[in-house]
């Protein structure tokens, strides 16, 4: 699952795992006004699902806002890119997981230099269906 969490000074869980490809991905689990330690079973089942999910979501994202986005607004002298060149320049590097909040799940992505240097956020509800897209940085 996450591995080992961790209870930090910043008032979350923390945890870092290794992803499918075997890159490093940093997991928050935030309790936000609940008990610490009952938020835990909740964000795993979260986990488990954005994890076989993860794939899928970012299709959405890409297909929904983030494509546009890029070939409309960041594409200066460059050639405009497809879905699929798209989602091959995001690494998936960060999972943020508040159970009680809406939206439950952050997946944070590196886009490198695509967005001028930002990162993306792509916000998911708990049937892990994307409300919204930020640029981050």
């Amino acid at each position: 699952m996450f591995g080992k969490l961790r209870w930090e000074e910043r008032g979350v869980w923390f945890a870092q795992v290794r992803d499918s490809s075997g890159e490093w991905l940093d997991v928050v689990v935030e309790p936000g006004d609940g008990d610490r330690t009952a938020v835990v079973e909740p964000a795993a089942a979260l986990y488990k699902k954005v994890i076989r999910s993860e794939r899928r979501i970012l299709r959405d994202a890409v297909r929904l806002e983030l494509l546009e986005l890029y070939n409309d607004v960041w594409v200066q002298d460059e050639t405009a890119l497809t879905a699929g060149q798209l989602i091959e320049q995001l690494e998936f590097q960060f999972l943020a997981i508040t159970p009680d909040s809406d939206p439950p799940v952050v997946l944070g992505y590196d886009a490198g230099d695509l967005f001028g240097g930002h990162t993306v956020d792509v916000e998911v509800d708990d049937k892990l269906k994307v409300v919204g897209t930020n640029l981050v940085g």
